[in-house]
């Protein structure tokens, strides 16, 4: 292309939009599978730019993720017959593929198989998904909707760039509606497991294929060791077979199993021990545990063995705590040097972590991304259900004083188990709770 006021990337990128707002303005116009072959041979096929295939995928991408019920710029059930083509035949490179295009046939899997009913896709939730500090706040602003301009320069390129990042950024969350033998293009994900060469994107393709199987609804949770034994079968059928004696499918194989394993053991080992774990343990010095969880149990002073496994360690501590394992996060060290000790390591012993005794640990409370449905707070005859009376109750005796007043010195420390920061005493938050429930004004509720 000849030099002009423009960049190349720029050209082409204004190009693509352009195709991209035709069929995005026709309520009976999308893109079919021929004309997009003609984009693909002019930026994959015959380009003599390395960057024109990474622009084609990301657009493909942002194409599906604009359609709409009444506009759809790219037919699926054809973008879907086109790539498998491409794939099979060898002609999409998948051993070096981009990070961009697996997120575009990741977005397209998620997406058949919600069209198909096979999976259902889940909200992302606003707070980052694991975090052991307290969230803060940020002013965002939605996505919306423009007409098209020509070389469209300034403040509009800059949120068209942040947009795209944002989405490519993005790990799309679902569940599972039936089993993953009833998924459509699994075949797809096994073979860029299997062949995909870039480090950082064959790690991500094996953890989604993972999650493909293993992000079951509360209804298939009862087959969740049969689908464990369908995705073992098949991974030891591979290395079995003649594909299975080439070195880079081995290894592959084995780093699905590896990951399966740690996936596993997340939330917990279900009291399976390493082998190491087995063999008699030697007690340890004691560990010393700064409690940042809760205000329940204080600093904790723990006994372990050489072969006492890290779940078991995060139970006891967790029981102590008044907490579920899978809130509590465990780190060693203190302050500002805290190295977190991974859910994934939760099947090895103490020796194996390299722990020796006399260390100090650091337990704080994680906010987990969970979707949890909301339960009633009261019955029929607006009284506190059995549940939230007793969650109530705790609360009121874990932050009323030694002569069982709710004061508000109370109030202050619940806010502060709440939110992280000691409030004034005359907190807006304090003063209108007393205003409306302490009734003689003698300062307890």
């Amino acid at each position: 292309m000849g030099e002009g006021p423009y960049s190349h990337h720029e050209e082409i990128d204004e190009r693509l939009q352009f195709v991209k707002f035709v069929a995005q303005m026709s309520n009976d116009y999308c893109i079919s599978k021929k004309e997009l072959g003609v984009i693909y041979d002019l930026l994959v096929t015959k380009s003599c730019y390395e960057s024109d295939e990474q622009e084609f995928l990301t657009w493909c991408k942002s194409s599906c993720e604009s359609q709409t019920a009444k506009a759809a710029i790219l037919d699926l059930g054809e973008v879907g017959e086109f790539f498998t083509e491409k794939i099979a035949s060898k002609e999409l490179d998948v051993r070096n593929l981009a990070p961009v295009g697996f997120e575009f046939l990741q977005f397209y899997f998620i997406s058949l198989n919600e069209r198909e009913g096979t999976l259902q896709r889940q909200e992302p939730a606003q707070q980052s998904q694991k975090t052991a500090t307290y969230p803060g706040y940020s002013s965002t602003t939605g996505r919306g909707t423009g007409g098209y301009s020509w070389n469209n320069t300034g403040t509009a390129s800059a949120s068209k760039a942040n947009e795209k990042a944002s989405q490519l950024d993005s790990t799309p969350s679902f569940k599972l509606q039936r089993l993953p033998t009833e998924l459509k293009e699994v075949d797809m994900l096994w073979t860029l497991v299997l062949e995909c060469e870039r480090p950082e994107v064959a790690s991500r393709v094996i953890d989604f294929l993972i999650k493909a199987h293993l992000s079951l609804s509360e209804e298939l949770t009862s087959s969740r060791l049969s689908v464990l034994h369908v995705l073992i079968d098949r991974c030891m059928g591979i290395l079995k077979s003649e594909q299975g004696k080439e070195p880079s499918v081995s290894v592959r194989v084995i780093a699905i199993l590896t990951n399966l394993v740690h996936e596993t053991e997340v939330k917990g080992t279900c009291d399976v021990l390493p082998h190491g774990a087995l063999l008699r343990g030697e007690p340890l010095g004691h560990l010393t545990v700064k409690n940042r969880a809760t205000p329940i149990g204080g600093d904790l002073v723990v006994q372990v063995y050489s072969n006492t496994a890290l779940w078991d360690l995060k139970r006891e501590v967790a029981k102590a705590l008044d907490l579920g394992p899978r809130y509590l996060q465990l780190s060693l060290g203190t302050g500002s040097s805290l190295s977190e000790l991974r859910d994934v390591d939760n099947g090895k012993a103490m020796k194996a972590l390299g722990l020796v005794g006399g260390e100090t640990l650091t337990a704080q409370k994680l906010s987990l991304d969970e979707n949890v449905p909301n339960a009633p707070l009261t019955d029929s005859d607006g009284e506190l259900t059995p549940g939230a009376r007793r969650i109530f109750a705790c609360w009121f005796d874990m932050f009323c004083d030694t002569a069982g007043d709710f004061t508000k010195e109370s109030a202050a420390r619940f806010i502060q188990g709440c939110c992280g920061d000691p409030p004034a005493l005359n907190d807006n938050r304090i003063s209108g709770l007393f205003q409306t429930y302490d009734g003689d004004g003698d300062g307890k509720i």
